[in-house]
This record gives structure tokens, sequence and C-alpha cells, in this order.
């Protein structure tokens, strides 16, 4: 029988756990069935999905004067096997090796989630969990959050204080030619900066991010920028939430793209964006809602808006709690947005719309 390469890591890892007592074993199991529907389209589909599960390994070694050594290895795993596609092996989550001060902070190098990830930290975002990551499944917001994404990278995280928290995130990847001919030849270079401030149960959290060379428009290279602004309440049991998004540079029709080695982006476009969501713990239930809203595209070029870009969102849901490590999801999410780029009757370009509906029974297992 033939095994993966990552497979025998996986063994000979599993294998070692009782000889070296530190190393942590989890991971999360989600997944569900969920029946989909797009209304402007002929046909429905009843499927299987998985909700981004994953498996992981972490540890630390004490180096002295407050200074450990730290790393991780994490994977994604599929209730889906590899139906879909979506298996990229090991280490295809967060993993790193790094340094960690309690006075100076923790310096990482590997594949890093970037500060826009660190701040869905504040559950604003409910419902990200629930659906299968792609910005089509309206059950998740994850056309909120296209830009988010792991990074080959350096990252550094300040100690929290006084209630303030800071990192930064960092891909090296640029190419010192910067002429139009040559753009479409490199590789993204990316810093995000994310920072917030928690008092009791309230919160603000930001984030901004900065993406080399993504575009090529009237013969200039262009980079990409996105701005995010969270602020709510949580207090464990009540939450409520609101956040504000701008992005200038992007790939048009709220499309999760970054430029690569043989493509750029085209058209790119700049957008607005705003989400509100509520939770409350009720017993074992805690059933929450989230809104979200896009307002029209404007080209990057040319300051124009593109009639009809606009898309709005809700998601509506429950989780019921078995134990703190078992929880049954329930979602039912809406979205309508444009699909594709039309020319009206007077010549001009619009969007085109459709709208896709989602229920999904799913459930979540931590260990």
């Amino acid at each position: 029988m033939l095994v993966p390469r990552w497979g025998w890591g996986v063994s000979v890892l599993c294998v070692s756990l009782p000889a070296v007592a530190e190393v942590t074993l989890y991971g999360q199991l989600k997944g569900g069935v969920a029946y989909t529907k797009q209304h402007d389209a002929a046909g429905s589909v009843t499927q299987m999905e998985d909700y981004l599960s994953k498996i992981g390994l972490k540890s630390s070694e004490a180096l002295g004067d407050g200074t450990d050594l730290i790393w991780q290895v994490e994977s994604a795993i599929s209730l889906n096997g590899d139906r879909e596609g979506q298996m990229k092996g090991w280490n295809s989550y967060d993993t790193f090796v790094g340094i960690q001060n309690e006075d100076l902070g923790t310096l990482r190098v590997g594949y890093l989630s970037d500060g826009m990830f660190g701040v869905q930290n504040q559950k604003l975002l409910v419902g990200r969990g629930e659906s299968k990551g792609d910005a089509n499944d309206p059950k998740g917001l994850k056309i909120f959050m296209r830009a988010d994404k792991r990074w080959q990278a350096v990252r550094y995280d300040m100690p929290h204080r006084h209630g303030f928290d800071f990192n930064i995130t960092h891909q090296l990847a640029d190419s010192m030619d910067t002429d139009a001919g040559d753009a479409a030849t490199v590789y993204n270079q990316a810093t995000i900066v994310a920072g917030g401030y928690q008092r009791q149960a309230w919160y603000v959290k930001g984030a901004a991010g900065l993406y080399k060379h993504q575009s090529v428009d009237t013969g200039e290279v262009r980079d990409a920028k996105l701005w995010r602004l969270l602020a709510g309440y949580d207090d464990k049991k009540t939450y409520v939430g609101v956040g504000y998004q701008y992005t200038d540079g992007f790939q048009g029709l709220w499309a999760k793209k970054f430029a690569t080695a043989s493509k750029t982006l085209s058209p790119t476009v700049k957008t607005h964006e705003a989400v509100v969501s509520a939770s409350y713990k009720w017993g074992r239930f805690t059933p929450r809602a989230s809104y979200a809203h896009g307002w029209d595209e404007t080209l990057a070029t040319g300051q124009r808006k593109v009639s009809n870009t606009s898309y709005d969102q809700v998601i509506i849901g429950s989780d019921y709690a078995f134990s703190k490590s078992t929880i049954a999801m329930t979602s039912l999410g809406w979205i309508r947005k444009p699909e594709a780029y039309v020319l009206n009757a007077q010549g001009d370009t619009v969007g085109q719309k459709a709208s896709t509906y989602s229920i999904g029974l799913g459930l979540r297992k931590t260990f």
C-alpha cells in the first residue's frame, strides 16, 4: 500500500507522542449536510460539506529567562476526503517555528495567518466555521473576508499590555523590477498590521494591509490596499459587533484573488462594505445572526461606479452545546451578489446579479 510522504511524517510524529510528553495533539472536525439553491439558475444540490477541519501538533521548550522556543504544525483535513480537491498535504494550515518572550513578545517564521485572520477572533463574523469557506457559500461570510490569507512570512506579536495588542506580518517576495512588463511575473509581497484595545467586554480592533504589484492599469504597476475596523461588546453571553472594510486594488465582482507569477488582476476596483452580527447564549442554545452589505464597486482607474455590483447577505443560525467540545450547528444563509459584468442598453458595463440560499445542519468536535 502506498502512503503519501506527509502521511509517513504524521505517523512518525504520532508514534513519538508518548515519548515526548510536551507535544500536544489537537484539532477540530467540522462538517454537515447542506441544501443549496441558486434562484437564477436551474437545479439545486444536497451534499456533504466539510467546514474547514484541521489537525495539529504543537510544543514549546523553555530556553531560560522567560524565553521559549515554540513550534506548530497544522494540516487541513476533510470529512469529504479528497473528493473536492481541497487536500493540500501536510502543513497546509498555520505551521511555524519561533521565539516567545513574556516581556518582548513573539517572533515566528513559517506559513502564518496574517493579522486579518487574527482580528476575526472577536467572533464578529459568526458563521465562518459553518461554511465551506468560499465566497459563494451564503452560510459563511467569506465574501467579507476574501483578503484574509496565510503567507510564507515573518510575524511579530507584542505582549498584551493594559488591554492593547499589536502584530505585524510580512511576506518577503518582491522583485527589483517594477516595470509594467515585469509586473506580471512578480509574486506577492505583503505587509499586514493589526492591533486593538479591549476593556472588559468592550473592544475595538483594526487592521491594514498593503499587497504589492497586484495589477497593471494603464501601464502603471498598482498595489492593493485594505483597511478594516471592528468594534463590539462580548461578555461571553451577549455579543453585538459591527465592522467596516475598505479595499482598493483587488479583483472586481468581490472575487477572492491575488496576483500570481502568471496572472495579474483586471479590472481592479475600490469597495466599501459593512457587517453587523449578534448572538446570545441561552442555556445550551446560542442563536446568532449576521447581515453584510457591499456597496457598488468603483473602478480603480477612471473612478467610475459600476451599477448593480453591490451585494447583500443574511445568515441566521443556532449552536447547541452537547458539551464544551461538541456542538451541533444549524445555519441558513442567503446572498445576492453580482456574478459577471454585462453591457446595458447604453453600452455601459454593469453587474449581473444572482441569488443563492443554503441551509446546513452540522457538528463540530474539538480535541
